[in-house]
């Protein structure tokens, strides 16, 4: 179990996690679902799936979660403004992963929050948890606990009228959301960790300053995780100045 005094985190994504995301997330945001039997029920439903990879300490007092793959549920109920995810899947995917590729770990969940016109996105604040999600974290903790989770990540999606080239931003001068532009869809990530308080376990909040995303392929490299030595040049020489 992790504890949040004094720790910062980060949220790395893999490139094949990334496209994974991306892909399962704009398919059921898109495309027609011939299995759900209403016409409002077809499309822009909402995604449940789980991120695996390994948490790496950095210096003091930091921690990285590398999400190396995302896997999506096939078995969770889907709907338009939520999804019922299902347990057993969860422990069959954790227990497949740990018994046979056990340089991976369980790290989580990830889910949509579909909308319509990406200007819904901005005046709901839609892009963090809902209250809803905080309520069923709550619900189900003995099973969360018990899946040792420690990471959740919120993917938001809305339409714009034509495709955008807004570059890639976080969300109110804070680094636990990013937003980017593919095409005339806009994404929004939000990353939350969670930690043991009072006995249960519970979600960062919204406007965390402790936990950041760092996703080169979106945003660059945008810092450094640690303190990097500089180049010294001198007239007869360039030479590297180690850090420490």
């Amino acid at each position: 179990m992790i504890d949040n005094d004094d720790i910062e985190y980060g949220v790395r994504f893999s490139e094949p996690a990334l496209i994974n995301l991306i892909l399962n997330s704009l398919e059921a945001y898109t495309i027609v679902h011939k299995n759900k039997p209403k016409a409002n029920k077809q499309r822009w439903l909402e995604v449940f799936g789980h991120l695996f990879g390994h948490v790496v300490e950095v210096g003091e007092g930091q921690k990285i979660f590398h999400v190396e793959f995302i896997n999506t549920d096939t078995s969770s109920k889907q709907e338009n403004d939520s999804v019922l995810y299902n347990k057993d899947a969860a422990c069959l995917k954790r227990d497949i992963v740990r018994s046979f590729w056990p340089s991976y770990q369980y790290l989580g969940d990830f889910h949509t929050h579909p909308y319509g016109h990406y200007s819904e996105v901005d005046e709901r604040k839609g892009f963090y948890l809902s209250q809803g999600d905080r309520k069923e974290f709550a619900c189900n903790n003995s099973f969360w606990k018990d899946m040792k989770h420690q990471l959740s990540v919120v993917a938001s999606i809305g339409y714009m009228d034509r495709a955008g080239t807004k570059e890639a931003s976080y969300v109110g001068g804070l680094t636990n959301c990013v937003e980017f532009t593919l095409g005339n869809y806009r994404i929004w990530l939000a990353a939350y960790f969670s930690y043991e308080k009072n006995g249960k376990l519970v979600y960062s909040q919204d406007n965390c300053e402790s936990i950041y995303i760092d996703c080169p392929n979106i945003t660059g490299f945008y810092w450094e995780h640690t303190p990097f030595g500089r180049v010294k040049v001198t007239k007869r020489r360039v030479r590297y100045r180690n850090s420490g």
